[in-house]
């Protein structure tokens, strides 16, 4: 479970993080990052940041078999991990993951300690596959995920189109873990 996690996580920088469950009072620390993440065209594939109504009632509701892990920096969260079960059973033993973190804590060392902390848990509920999508606009997440084992199992060029018209291309990636 999360017991396992390191309290506090000290980064490559120096830096000190707590990773923890979300709660419902991150909801305005995470909007922000989804509002910063949307700016760069990263990963959101949304038009603007989720209402701060919307986060409360998605933090505050029984997430059952997913996992909602926070990276803090004090009292502020900086980072978001998300591994979300789909409804089906017959899809019970795989999980889609999503990342976004404040871009003061890219490139850190924090996304692979977050995907660190997600594998063990995933390990833990019997889940045997991860599934995600990175956009080409994030080449630095991409990095990470090839480096922490998952591999491209799809790619769809065309995936979004920015307002100059231009095409931004989409990975999908998955990682098998040990059954």
């Amino acid at each position: 479970m999360m017991n396992e996690l390191p309290t506090p996580l000290s980064l490559p920088d120096g830096r000190m993080v707590q990773l923890r469950h979300a709660t419902v009072e991150d909801a305005a620390d995470l909007r922000e990052i989804e509002r910063q993440i949307i700016e760069e065209a990263r990963s959101i594939v949304t038009d603007e940041a989720t209402p701060i109504d919307a986060w409360r009632r998605d933090l505050a509701r029984d997430k059952g078999g997913d996992l909602w892990l926070v990276a803090a920096a004090g009292t502020h969260a900086v980072g978001l991990l998300k591994l979300q079960r789909p409804a089906p059973r017959y899809l019970h033993h795989q999980r889609f993951l999503s990342v976004e973190l404040h871009r003061d804590y890219r490139g850190v060392g924090l996304g692979s300690a977050m995907m660190d902390a997600a594998v063990r848990w995933s390990r833990d509920k019997g889940v045997t596959l991860i599934t995600l999508g990175v956009l080409d606009s994030n080449a630095r997440a991409k990095r990470l995920y090839e480096r922490l084992g998952f591999v491209t199992c799809g790619y769809i060029p065309t995936f979004v189109r920015l307002p100059d018209g231009r095409y931004v291309g989409n990975s999908e990636m998955m990682r098998q873990l040990d059954a």
